[in-house]
């Protein structure tokens, strides 16, 4: 089962969305985790203690940080570029450390005296203690941004895949605890197999959207009429200048006339052309206000009054605005991505929220409308 999941993303996954390369990695380290007892069973003595040691090593080093990423990159919830490179690098040291402590208390293991390494044991160091820190690794890299994402109100992701890594995660720490490999082994087959269920279901959908685009570019060449004007489409007009005039009939909805000459107008207007220049990317109220040099707390209450319409409102009418020209000559994920969502998914819930159709239904609509 885990390899077919596994497969399915390398040969789909990986090519329609980039964060299914994260989740091949971690099943990758999971399906080499869950063989380990298997492949101890071999008649290949010289190879146990490093199987033994590796397999753990791979998943907390490799696997369970890929794992931290991809939730993230699924739910549209802030991270900032250091933090993946940081979650690697504990994951590493743990390793490191798990590696010398285990060998340390694990009599069948000795790997860093086969290389001539000795390391001064410990009197109070037992196994029990490394244990106790793969316990602890779980609990970062798994319990605590579980627990985040769900309290996130902007999380995308289904909640069942951040619940299912939560319910591997606390059969991990029971079997650890209680030593019950039974319940570790079998709990971790288990939420693994969900877990791989939901990312292959959403590989379907994500595909289908790749493979089945509405409309080519070539079509569009020798159809579309440019003076057509029931779609927000300028062929010749530059990124820039046809969001802004897709902006200002949004604003045109929102801010009352009668306070545009407000003393923070200015403010609001740097706030609005921040987004209209950097929308394709993972931008929050928190990283506006730092780039146009404001408080959170004012950009927030003047950009409502002045507008009438939240930031992230704003941010969502703009990414929308774009997403229509965009899908008149690209696929439905390419143009999520290009628009500034992580998820394909979660792109089409936005876009039949704010259109009152699907991304498709608005591909199949112009379509109809050439001919």
């Amino acid at each position: 089962m885990f390899i077919f999941a596994f497969g399915s993303l390398v040969l789909k996954g990986i090519k329609v969305e980039r964060v299914h390369s994260y989740y091949a990695v971690f099943f990758l380290t999971v399906i080499f985790y869950l063989y380990g007892p298997l492949l101890n069973s071999l008649p290949i003595e010289g190879a146990r203690p490093y199987i033994h040691l590796g397999r753990t090593v791979l998943l907390f080093a490799l696997g369970i940080p890929s794992l931290f990423v991809a939730l993230f990159m699924r739910t549209g919830c802030f991270l900032a570029k250091p933090t993946p490179c940081l979650v690697y690098l504990f994951g590493i040291i743990w390793s490191v450390i798990y590696f010398v402590l285990s060998d340390l208390t694990h009599p069948k293991t000795q790997v860093l005296a086969d290389f001539g390494m000795t390391v001064i044991p410990f009197g109070w160091l037992v196994r029990n203690h490394v244990y106790y820190l793969q316990i602890i690794a779980i609990l970062i890299l798994m319990i605590l941004p579980c627990v985040y994402l769900l309290l996130c109100k902007k999380t995308n992701v289904s909640v069942l895949e951040i619940k299912t890594v939560l319910g591997l995660a606390c059969v991990m720490i029971a079997g650890n605890a209680y030593q019950n490999w039974v319940l570790y082994y079998l709990g971790t087959s288990v939420f693994a197999a969900i877990l791989g269920w939901s990312i292959l279901k959403d590989i379907q959908i994500s595909k289908a959207d790749v493979e089945d685009p509405a409309v080519t570019k070539q079509h569009l060449d020798d159809h579309v009429d440019v003076e057509d004007k029931t779609y927000p489409f300028i062929p010749q007009a530059t990124l820039q200048n046809s969001l802004v005039s897709s902006a200002s009939t949004l604003n045109s909805a929102h801010c009352p006339s009668s306070i545009q000459s407000n003393l923070n107008s200015e403010m609001v207007e740097n706030a609005k052309q921040y987004v209209l220049l950097h929308f394709s990317k993972n931008i929050n109220i928190d990283i506006i206000a730092v780039e146009i040099g404001v408080s959170r707390s004012n950009l927030i209450k003047h950009f409502k009054q002045l507008t009438g319409n939240t930031i992230n409102n704003y941010i969502t009418d703009v990414r929308i605005e774009r997403a229509k020209q965009l899908l008149i000559t690209q696929s439905i994920t390419a143009t999520a991505y290009e628009v500034g969502f992580n998820n394909s998914n979660y792109f089409t819930t936005v876009f039949k929220k704010k259109t009152n159709i699907t991304p498709k239904q608005f591909q199949k609509n112009h379509t109809q409308a050439l001919f």
